[in-house]
């Protein structure tokens, strides 16, 4: 048997295996590529390697005590794992890089084993695909925890697909267990709890199970989320006097969403509009005779939300709607690749720095201003995103043929967060809906090359 049957063999025996070994194969040599010929895993800002003792010392985990209340800007459940690399020994963003390239190939496997719910040959060809997709690729390579929100959401997906088919207490359970630890890697998931439990009532009913048996199934799910989401809970409202799982709201509503408003409603540059809430934030510390110093973290985020949210009242409906479709569009047809460290070293400029009349030029400037490699690289993955963009939407009407219940729910949750994520646009925010994106894509693809292969049959009956 020549290698190549030997290879054959093995895929077809062990498919699900071979989804991960590939998978994994062309993560470590990202990293390891990173690592020898330029690149960086720390991008934005180095906060899991620098507070992640933290967390574990605040829960009791580790000796000693924080050195500040900054560790609660992020939720846990990634700087606990960071903290336990750090512990050993392995705490190198190289090894942390490596451990998400194994979650993110993983999370291949998961996108497999959804597929071949429906067909054994689309598993085989989403996970392929899975493997090889830039925006997991690239992200698995960060020190980031999108690599474990990613995976955690793609098991949530699969076992709510086992429960729409099944509605058992065990898959109820598995779902809600699975939301929990993904509420506490981000806390994007938070608002997926009411509609999941109502969601999960209304199909046990429609499997004609009894009303007191849809309630327990949907009770099964609450209690499952509570699992990771009650332990923090309690540790902030013990510690800091506050239920919430942590205090990056203030900082994201008026420091990202407001800024892209503003520049819609009035043309107002984003660097000023941050300076203004900031100067809000000031003005109201001082009128209260306070210091930032002085007062929670949480106290912090309550103000920045309430100045963020009291400038969006008041500002145009037309230019909210504008700012989250243009956050939206960016979302979905950003090219993967220029969130790459190696990729964003060409770059000379800031896209969200751009002062333009119109969104088009803004993208114009920043591709053209950004050198002739930079820009040759953006109308590769920008084709890419379009052609991926058309086969997922092929890909969603033939799932709405197939099972019209189970595509209703994959477009609500892409709905869910791109409407979360609003004017704020990047690859990484796109990284949720990769999942579902990828079996899309995967069924338009598959469902291209069956009217290819009848096309070409009859012509040749023909």
């Amino acid at each position: 048997m020549t290698p190549a049957m030997r290879i054959k063999a093995f895929v077809s025996g062990h498919p699900l295996w071979s989804i991960f070994i590939f998978a994994l194969l062309i993560r470590v040599l990202n990293v390891w590529h990173v690592a020898v010929f330029g690149g960086q895993f720390v991008i934005e800002d180095s906060f899991f390697l620098t507070f992640s003792i933290e967390w574990a010392q605040s829960f009791g985990f580790m000796a000693g005590e924080p050195a500040s209340n900054s560790f609660v800007e992020r939720v846990p459940i990634y700087p606990l794992v960071v903290a336990l690399f750090q512990a050993i020994g392995l705490g190198a963003p190289i090894f942390l890089a490596l451990f998400n390239g194994m979650l993110d190939a993983l999370t291949c496997v998961i996108i497999g084993l959804l597929g071949c719910m429906m067909e054994r040959r689309l598993g085989l060809v989403a996970g392929g695909m899975a493997a090889t997709w830039p925006n997991l690729i690239i992200h698995s390579g960060l020190v980031l925890s999108d690599a474990l929100f990613v995976f955690l959401f793609s098991a949530i997906l699969y076992c709510a697909a086992r429960f729409l088919r099944e509605s058992t207490a065990s898959w109820s359970l598995a779902s809600g267990g699975l939301l929990g630890f993904a509420i506490v890697t981000r806390t994007v998931a938070q608002f997926l709890v009411p509609p999941i439990t109502i969601a999960i009532g209304a199909i046990a009913l429609y499997h004609r199970r009894s009303k007191l048996n849809a309630t327990g199934l949907s009770l099964m799910f609450v209690v499952g989320t509570m699992i990771a989401t009650v332990p923090v809970l309690t540790h902030n409202w013990v510690k800091f006097d506050n239920f919430s799982f942590s205090v990056q709201s203030g900082t994201h509503m008026a420091y990202w969403v407001v800024p892209p408003i503003k520049a819609v409603e009035n043309g107002t540059p984003l660097a000023e509009t941050v300076s203004q809430m900031r100067g809000r934030f000031v003005d109201g510390l001082e009128r209260d005779g306070v210091r930032e110093t002085e007062i929670s973290p949480f106290e912090v985020d309550r103000r920045l939300k309430e100045i963020a949210i009291a400038e969006i009242l008041v500002s145009s409906p037309l230019a909210i709607a504008t700012a989250w479709a243009k956050g939206i569009t960016v979302n979905l047809m950003s090219p993967a690749i220029l969130i790459d460290t190696r990729v964003r070293a060409l770059a000379t400029q800031s896209f969200y720095s751009l002062e333009t009349p119109h969104f088009v030029a803004k993208v114009w400037r920043y591709v053209v201003g950004n050198g002739p490699v930079y820009g040759i690289l953006f109308v590769v993955g920008a084709f890419g995103s379009i052609v991926t963009l058309g086969l997922s939407l092929y890909g969603a009407l033939l799932l709405w043929r197939r099972n019209c219940w189970v595509a209703v729910f994959a477009g609500l949750a892409v709905v869910y967060f791109l409407l979360l994520n609003g004017p704020v646009g990047s690859p990484k925010y796109r990284l949720p809906l990769e999942p579902i994106i990828v079996l899309l894509t995967s069924l338009g693809s598959l469902g291209l090359w069956d009217w290819w292969q009848t096309r070409y049959s009859k012509k040749q009956e023909a």
